[in-house]
C-alpha cells in the first residue's frame, strides 16, 4: 500500500511530512489476523494532491510545487528527482513504457517509466490566461475553472476534467 501526502500548508511540522509517505505491508499473522507496518519511509519525497503511483517497481511522487520523485519500490531508494511542468492534482497514470503526469494548470508531462529520467514529452492542454478579475479580498478560491482534477484512460484515448470543462485527448 503506497501512501503519500502532502507537507501541508505552513504547520510547524511540514518538514516531516516525507516521514509519512511510504510503502506499508500488510500480512496476515499466524492467527489469522493482520498487520501492516512500514516496509520503508520516504526521505524527501512527498505528494501534492495527485496521488503516488506504483508502477514497474517503482514509486512516483510530484510535490507541490512539481518535483518528481522515482523511488526503487522494493526498497524506498531515490533513483531521481527531476522537476516536471507543473504540480499534480491528478493521480499520473502508466501507459506501456511512459508515465503522464497531469499539471494542475493543464501542462501534460510524459516521463520514461523506470530509474532514469527522461522527459519525453511535454504539452499543453489549454492556454493558461490572465484572470479576468483579481481574487476576491480575503483569497477567497474558486474550486471550479482552470483546474486539472483527473485523467482517465478511456479506450485510446484520456479523458480529462477540469473544475469547468472535459476534454478528450485522442490520435486524430
Amino acid at each position: 500500500f503506497l501512501i503519500g501526502a502532502t507537507v501541508g500548508r505552513g504547520e510547524a511540522t511540514a518538514g516531516k511530512a516525507a516521514e509519512s509517505n511510504g510503502l506499508i505491508a500488510i500480512k496476515q499473522k499466524d492467527n489469522g489476523s493482520f498487520a501492516a507496518e512500514f516496509a520503508w519511509k520516504s526521505q524527501k519525497a512527498t505528494c501534492s494532491f495527485g496521488s503516488p503511483l506504483a508502477y514497474r517497481g517503482y514509486a512516483y511522487f510530484v510535490t507541490s510545487s512539481g518535483v518528481l520523485f522515482c523511488l526503487d519500490l522494493a526498497t524506498g531508494e531515490e533513483q531521481y528527482n527531476e522537476r516536471i511542468a507543473d504540480s499534480i492534482w491528478a493521480t499520473p497514470i502508466a501507459v506501456g513504457d511512459r508515465i503522464y503526469f497531469f499539471g494542475k494548470t493543464g501542462k501534460v508531462s510524459v516521463v520514461a517509466a523506470g530509474p532514469k529520467f527522461q522527459l519525453l514529452a511535454e504539452n499543453v492542454t489549454w492556454e493558461v490566461k490572465a484572470p479576468a478579475e483579481p481574487p476576491a479580498a480575503g483569497g477567497a478560491r474558486s474550486f471550479g475553472g482552470p483546474t486539472l482534477y483527473a485523467g482517465i484512460v478511456a479506450k485510446d484515448q484520456f479523458l480529462l476534467r477540469r473544475g469547468d470543462k472535459l476534454f478528450c485527448v485522442a490520435k486524430p
